[in-house]
């Protein structure tokens, strides 16, 4: 008789399951993105920092991933914020400060463009050359009354316990003439007065 033969061990199913595959974090990715844009100041530093601590409390489950992103973001956006804050103010300083001289400088301007030469030399410093405050007086009077004055340069230094301020800008007069100008005045007594005065050509 033939022998039968022994059975074939059965082997165990492996139903293992394939380990998850971890995400990354939105808020650390959009966060570490904003913070490197430091061109715009606030708009992407403050949602830079807020995505980033998102992030960070994001990262704590073991399945997400990008900490190092959202750390990386709200380091940057920090930055962005202190140094544009840093930037406002002394812009606001300076603004402040070069109040009082723009003032004066457009007072002067505009009492010379309406022919009012001796309102114009009580801003006028000793300095200013007789035979140029002449020739800009007659210049500015042919433009027509000063519409509009805008400093786009403001300098303001000490030297010698002399305070003196530069302004370079554009002026608009009632001729509808567009001049740019260069003022220089320095504080006499108290008081800011005109030491030169440059008027360019005529804008296009």
């Amino acid at each position: 008789m033939s022998q039968i033969p022994p059975p074939v061990p059965i082997q165990p199913l492996n139903y293992a399951m394939a380990p998850t595959p971890r995400s990354t974090s939105k808020a650390a990715i959009a966060s570490v993105v904003l913070g490197i844009i430091l061109c715009i100041p606030l708009i992407t530093g403050i949602p830079a920092i807020i995505l980033g601590f998102i992030g960070i409390r994001q990262t704590r489950d073991p399945m997400v991933r990008g900490r190092g992103m959202a750390i990386a973001g709200l380091a940057s956006g920090l930055v962005n914020v202190c140094v544009w804050s840093i930037f406002g103010v002394c812009l606001g300083v300076l603004f402040v400060g070069s109040s009082a001289p723009r003032h004066a400088a457009h007072d002067w301007v505009y009492d010379l463009s309406t022919s009012q030469a001796a309102a114009a030399r009580s801003l006028t410093s000793a300095s200013f050359a007789p035979q140029d405050f002449s020739a800009v007086s007659t210049q500015l009077s042919s433009l027509g009354p000063l519409q509009d004055m805008t400093s786009t340069n403001v300098n303001i230094t000490d030297t010698n316990g002399v305070t003196s301020c530069r302004l370079d800008g554009v002026a608009t007069f009632a001729s509808q003439q567009i001049r740019a100008f260069t003022l220089t005045l320095a504080r006499e007594s108290g008081v800011w007065k005109v030491t030169s005065c440059t008027i360019g050509p005529r804008h296009p």
